[in-house]
């Protein structure tokens, strides 16, 4: 099992098990965590549920007390509760409890991502530093497919 000769199975067993998770999630993972459409779609059906909103973006403020966030796909929804001004753009997690009409209220955890722009390219900086210092030591063999030593 451990030598070269089984390589095609190390490879595609776990292969295999990915794209069977992914297929998993793609089908389950509607049915489990509803996005803003179905909350608007049955609001009678949604009511006084508590959810945690993961990583959406503040579009635009309706008073001092009131937002709308924009998931990833693009759906809209308001949120009744107070954050800082100026937040525009930025992308927020949160607590909240979902009311029929089609809103949510803002519990008191709430969290704001700051800087996240700056964040990726400093993590895209260090990671091809990485791949420059692992491809300048190592290089790929075509014939045994695996990556060896330069010197």
């Amino acid at each position: 099992m451990f030598s070269d000769s089984y390589k095609w199975l190390k490879i595609s067993l776990p292969m295999a098990a990915m794209v069977a998770m992914c297929i998993y999630s793609g089908i389950a993972g509607p049915k489990l965590l509803p996005d803003f459409v179905d909350y608007l779609k049955e609001p009678a059906r949604f009511d006084g549920q508590h959810l945690m909103v993961q990583f959406t973006q503040v579009k635009t403020y309706l008073g001092a007390d009131r937002f709308v966030v924009q998931d990833i796909r693009g759906h809209r929804i308001e949120v009744e509760g107070r954050i800082p001004p100026g937040q525009e753009g930025c992308f927020i997690s949160f607590e909240a409890e979902f009311k029929s009409p089609g809103y949510l209220i803002l519990k008191d955890r709430w969290h704001i991502y700051a800087r996240d722009t700056e964040k990726l390219v400093v993590s895209a900086v260090g990671l091809i530093g990485v791949a420059a210092f692992f491809l300048r030591r190592f290089r790929f063999n075509l014939r045994r497919l695996r990556f060896e030593d330069r010197f």
